[in-house]
C-alpha cells in the first residue's frame, strides 16, 4: 500500500469539513470519491477543493458544509445542487437533489439515488498505468442509461475509437446526398400567387376602411424634402422678381426727372425771351441801361 503523501491543499479541504467527514479524509488521505450516478456503478469522479471549489469528471462547481449538519455536504455542478449525506461505512448518499435554477426536486418518485465512494490517495478511478494496455475507468464500458433534463452528469461512453469506420461514414452521406436530390426534385418551386381580395368584398376592419379612403397611389404625394425645395425655387424667383420691379422703377423715375427739367429748361427759356438784353461788364452779366425819353423842342 502506497504511503500517503502530504498535501497543504488536501489538509486544508479536511480542515473545513466536519468532523465524520475530516476523519474519514485524513484516513483514507483523499478529498476525492468515485460517483456511482445509479448507486452501483462508478461513472465519474468529484473532488473537494480549497476555498469551496469543487472538480468532476464532467465540470467546475462549488461545495459547503451545511451550518445546521455538518453531517451533510452541499455539491453543485451541473444544473443541480446535491445534498450528500455522510454514511457509517465511508460512503455518502445524495438523499436530496434540486434544480439549480428552478430550486424544484429533479429526483423522479422511486428513483434510485446516487452513492459516492471515497477513492484512497485521491485515485479518480481508473485502473492499470496510464498509456499501457489494461489502462480503463472503473466499471468498465457498459450501456449508456437515458438522462432526464434535470441529470448534468456524463457516463462513461459507450464508444470505442476503434469502432469508427469509413463505411459506415460514406453510406451515411450517400443516403443523406440521394435523399436530399429526391426531396429537391418533388419540391415545388413556383412562387405563389397573392390572392388579391375582390372590388365587390366589404371591408372588413377598421383598418381596411381608412386605407379605403386613402388617395390613390398615382397621385403625386410631395415629400418633406420636395416641398422644401419647391419652397427654395419659388424665393428664388421672388426675389428675381423685386429686382426687375426695382431697376424698372429706377428707370421710370429717371425718365420722369428727364421730363421735369425739360420743362424747367423750356420755362427759363421763355422767361429770357421776355426780359430786357443785357450786356456784359467785366464779365459780369448787367441790363442794358435804358435810353433817356427825347427831350421837347420849342415847337413842341
Amino acid at each position: 500500500m502506497e504511503a500517503p503523501r502530504d498535501d497543504p491543499d488536501r489538509d486544508h479541504v479536511i480542515a473545513q469539513l466536519g468532523p465524520a467527514w475530516a476523519a474519514m479524509c485524513r484516513a483514507n488521505a483523499s478529498t476525492t470519491f468515485l460517483w456511482a450516478h445509479n448507486g452501483k456503478t462508478k461513472n465519474g469522479w468529484v473532488q473537494l477543493l480549497p476555498n469551496g471549489k469543487l472538480s468532476t469528471t464532467w465540470c467546475l462547481g462549488t461545495w459547503a458544509v451545511l451550518a445546521n449538519n455538518t453531517d451533510v455536504v452541499d455539491m453543485s455542478f451541473g444544473s443541480s445542487q446535491h445534498l450528500c449525506h455522510l454514511k457509517k461505512d465511508g460512503t455518502f448518499v445524495v438523499e436530496q437533489k434540486y434544480g439549480l435554477r428552478t430550486g424544484k426536486d429533479s429526483y423522479k418518485l422511486g428513483a434510485t439515488k446516487t452513492c459516492g465512494f471515497i477513492s484512497r490517495n485521491d485515485q479518480r478511478g481508473y485502473q492499470g498505468v496510464p498509456g499501457e494496455k489494461g489502462y480503463k475507468p472503473l466499471g468498465g464500458f457498459g450501456k449508456r442509461k437515458d438522462l432526464d433534463d434535470d441529470d448534468p452528469e456524463a457516463r462513461t461512453s459507450s464508444f470505442a475509437q476503434k469502432e469508427l469506420q469509413f463505411g459506415a461514414f460514406f453510406a451515411a452521406w450517400s443516403d443523406w446526398k440521394a435523399k436530399k436530390a429526391r426531396c429537391l426534385k418533388e419540391a415545388a418551386w413556383e412562387r405563389p400567387t397573392p390572392e388579391v381580395p375582390k372590388a365587390s368584398e366589404p371591408v372588413e376592419s377598421a383598418a381596411e376602411a381608412a386605407l379605403a379612403e386613402v388617395p390613390k397611389a398615382s397621385e403625386p404625394v410631395e415629400s418633406a424634402a420636395e416641398a422644401a425645395l419647391a419652397e427654395a425655387e419659388a424665393a428664388a424667383v421672388s426675389r428675381e422678381l423685386e429686382a426687375e420691379a426695382a431697376e424698372l422703377q429706377a428707370e421710370v423715375e429717371e425718365a420722369i426727372g428727364t421730363r421735369e427739367l425739360q420743362a424747367e429748361a423750356e420755362e427759363l427759356l421763355a422767361e429770357a425771351a421776355l426780359a430786357p438784353p443785357t450786356h456784359r461788364i467785366s464779365g459780369k452779366r448787367t441790363p442794358m441801361p435804358t435810353p433817356p425819353p427825347p427831350t421837347p423842342g420849342p415847337d413842341d
